[in-house]
């Protein structure tokens, strides 16, 4: 039952502004070709526009002959702009700041009267779950249909009265300022991080009690031993110790266990080793990137991964070496090294063969601390935004089903 002063419709039987249709695909694909682009004009939105959520995006253009023929395709302020492939979702508002211009055959075109349906709050509802577990139903053997004017016109939409719409769509986007914000703060604090590893890894940035003490290029195959171990897959059970048998499972927690084999202490990794894969499963550009093992847990080394364990006799820092290892130049001469056909493959020779640069002991401490301060608000902030979205998502459930109802000043 829709709350009191709500009322629920479909797109289809709601007016568009001014008579336009509230539905409208882009020309067929031949209607408008490449050609047809010029330097300036009338702007062709479609979906780089849309994708990077940015009116203002994209430079393709048709003069004012091409603009009249195909004039039904035509934007104004307040349309939402969607796009025909991929996953839905993905939805673009005009403000009166966007360019005149028409639709590619790509998008759909949705116009409602805005005395019934403000623009910023359809957006809004576009955008959420409510909106994508429609269109889910519609689906076909269980995958996402296309977006269509079909698909769109069926769409129910819950509809408040228009200040309560704008005021729903006000506070959700107070919220997506806040994202947006924290999101900016993380792209710095990762630029900021990758000048402080290329400056400190290389010795450009040098501290000046450090000054007049040289570095050391040594091979990764003189500071550790580097082994691998015998866990697969099928050893895996339910509770007991874990199985490095990747990249991830080694820093998250979890209950699986080789129980089919015998393993020895030698088989457990301990605080301190650094563990790198040997293939590149699943993807993910993981090849010649390293993880430190720096949780009391005990890990069983699987038969996918390389254990870099350092010499007793080497003066060397692992959380330094995993910074040095990762850095960007060192990771990209072990990335050449990888090879294969169906999926990429590091060899033990090649890891060992890896020279790396290597400051004083104590040296390495300072950078190490450094630049785990630096990875420390890197990963603040990424909890900060997975916490926002969270939140946001609840809210957004709570504010347009009507479970929770707006105070309109």
């Amino acid at each position: 039952m829709a709350p009191k002063g709500w009322h629920e419709a479909k797109v289809r039987d709601l007016p568009g502004p001014n008579d336009r249709p509230v539905t409208k695909l882009g020309p067929f694909g031949s209607s408008l070709k490449k050609s047809d682009y010029i330097p300036s004009g009338y702007k062709v939105y479609g979906q780089q526009q849309v994708l990077a959520g940015d009116q203002h995006f994209g430079d393709y253009w048709i003069g004012e002959s091409k603009f009249r023929e195909l004039q039904a395709c035509e934007v104004q302020p307040g349309d939402i702009l969607l796009s025909t492939m991929g996953s839905f979702g993905s939805v673009l508002r005009l403000t009166t700041e966007c360019s005149p211009g028409i639709i590619n055959p790509r998008l759909l075109r949705l116009s409602i009267d805005p005395a019934i349906a403000a623009p910023e709050f359809l957006e809004v509802y576009l955008k959420s779950t409510l909106a994508e577990r429609q269109f889910r139903r519609f689906a076909q053997g269980g995958t996402m249909p296309a977006v269509n004017g079909a698909s769109i016109g069926g769409l129910r939409i819950p509809l408040p009265p228009l200040p309560e719409q704008r005021k729903i769509a006000d506070i959700l986007s107070t919220w997506d300022q806040a994202i947006e914000t924290t999101e900016a703060l993380l792209a710095t604090a990762r630029t900021q991080k990758r000048a402080l590893m290329q400056s400190l890894l290389t010795g450009k940035r040098r501290f000046p009690e450090f000054e007049g003490q040289g570095w050391k290029e040594v091979r990764l195959g003189d500071l550790v031993e580097i082994t691998t171990g015998k866990a697969k897959r099928d050893d895996l059970d339910e509770d007991g110790d874990k199985i490095v048998l990747d990249m991830g499972s080694v820093s998250r927690s979890g209950t699986i266990i080789p129980k089919k084999r015998t393993f020895t202490t030698e088989d457990v990794l301990s605080l301190g080793d650094l563990v790198m894969p040997k293939d590149d499963i699943g993807g993910g550009n993981i090849i010649g990137k390293v993880v430190l093992v720096s949780e009391e847990d005990a890990f069983v080394l699987g038969d996918h991964v390389y254990r870099l364990r350092i010499r007793s006799n080497r003066a060397v820092r692992p959380d330094f070496l995993r910074f040095a290892i990762n850095g960007s130049e060192v990771n990209r001469w072990l990335r050449r090294k990888a090879n294969g056909t169906a999926q990429l493959g590091l060899g033990r020779r090649d890891i060992e063969k890896q020279v790396v640069r290597l400051p004083p002991i104590q040296e390495q401490t300072r950078i190490a601390n450094i630049l785990s301060d630096a990875e420390l608000r890197e990963a603040e902030y990424e909890v900060q935004i997975a916490n926002l979205c969270t939140e946001k998502k609840a809210l957004m459930q709570q504010l347009l089903t009507g479970k929770r109802r707006v105070i309109l000043k």
